[in-house]
């Protein structure tokens, strides 16, 4: 087994916990589709677990873990519409921008 440790807990507090050793058995990707048409792949790496030695979920007696992550991974398949690549940074059609939300522009110039 792992080292023991202190991390913060799910309240914030300091917890003793016990870090522990894995292997990835599977790291799947997550789709999801937003309304504007954008289907975003996202998956998490998981770089570190640790079991809370002394705090369980109360209903089921089961101990509490926590899981670091590294930074998601993220892949876009957005629609054609949205893109702009615009070097005079012109809105190419300001109807595609609603109050909900804002459309990524990228820059090409400084």
């Amino acid at each position: 087994m792992g080292k023991s440790t202190v991390v913060n807990g799910p309240d914030g507090s300091p917890q003793r916990a016990l870090e522990l050793n894995f292997k990835s058995i599977e790291e799947p990707w997550s789709q999801l589709e937003a309304e504007d048409g954008t289907t975003l792949h996202v998956r998490l790496v998981v770089t570190k677990i640790f079991r809370l030695l002394d705090m369980h979920d109360q209903l089921s007696g089961e101990p509490c873990y926590v899981v670091m992550t590294a930074a998601p991974q993220i892949k876009l398949d957005v629609p054609e519409k949205l893109k702009h690549f615009n070097a005079e940074g012109e809105d190419p059609d300001p109807s595609l921008r609603e109050s909900k939300g804002m459309i990524r522009t990228r820059s090409t110039g400084p």
